[in-house]
């Protein structure tokens, strides 16, 4: 009997500790533990891939030796894995928190700090939700994607540079590259912006400041108006523009094409709903 009484007491004994170990296991509110808040890459990088779940990203100059990858703002369900091969940096992260409308600003900010002496060849990055900032950065390419927030590029030279967004507006200042391109379901704003130039917007206008009409342009919006003003004339331009419901202002001409010079850069706008000018300083 009473080694009877041992067996059933260790038989409770293991139960209870199964289910405390079962209700530690499955409680939701366990996690592995948070991603470190920084994160130095040592490896020498000439490409770095970015795939995001609803997280912002911002991408700056540093004068470190080191990648280093920071991570700010709400890190609850989110985790951060990074790998390194043959000079390629892949940066994936997990945001499992439930967004309420379109609360971007709360979301985890990754922040990835380029040593400026690397020779970076491509960047690549893409988010579910999130606003995506490049700064100072020399590359030979970059492309970037967001189903839903904002991009915002300043002061690149390039080779090509690429913007796409599902949903928000694209903004680049002072950029150079051979090709230019931005495609938006908002407002596409383009300021000192040398290259040839590329828009699409859906919902939105365009907006484009530059110093001269030095180059090919192509823009196309369903739901808004196409501005270019230039600081100088346009001295060797051809220039089609079509509208389906708006008017055409082009320095004064309300005509759809028009050639200046020998019309060797062509200007191609196209606006189904919406109006198209040009304007000139001088």
């Amino acid at each position: 009997m009473k080694s009877s009484k041992q067996i059933l007491l260790v038989i409770i004994t293991l139960l209870f500790a199964a289910i405390a170990f079962g209700i530690f296991w499955y409680n939701p509110f366990t996690s592995a533990g948070e991603p470190p808040k920084e994160t130095i890459i040592e490896e020498e990088i000439t490409s770095i891939e970015v795939n995001a779940e609803n997280t912002s990203i911002l991408l700056i100059p540093s004068d470190n030796v080191a990648t280093k990858l920071n991570v700010a703002g709400d890190r609850d369900d989110f985790s951060m894995y990074t790998h390194v091969k043959e000079k390629n940096l892949l940066i994936e992260t997990e945001n499992k928190n439930k967004l309420f409308g379109s609360d971007i600003e709360n979301l985890p900010l990754l922040t990835a700090y380029i040593p400026e002496q690397a020779r970076i060849i491509s960047l690549a990055v893409t988010t579910t939700i999130g606003d995506i900032q490049v700064r100072d950065i020399d590359a030979y390419e970059i492309g970037v994607k967001t189903e839903s927030g904002s991009i915002d590029f300043e002061n690149m030279s390039m080779k090509y540079i690429d913007a796409e967004t599902s949903d928000g507006e694209i903004n680049m200042r002072q950029l150079e590259a051979h090709g230019i391109s931005a495609e938006s379901s908002g407002d596409i704003y383009m300021e000192d912006a040398i290259g040839s130039l590329k828009g699409k917007t859906s919902n939105g206008s365009i907006n484009v400041v530059i110093s001269e009409a030095a180059y090919s342009m192509d823009f196309n919006t369903e739901n808004g108006g196409i501005f270019i003003q230039t600081e100088k004339p346009p001295t060797d331009v051809q220039i089609e523009s079509q509208v389906q419901n708006g008017d055409i202002n082009i320095l004064g001409e309300s005509y759809g094409n028009l050639i200046y010079g020998s019309g060797t850069y062509l200007i191609k706008l196209n606006a189904n709903n919406g109006d198209i000018s040009f304007t000139s300083e001088e």
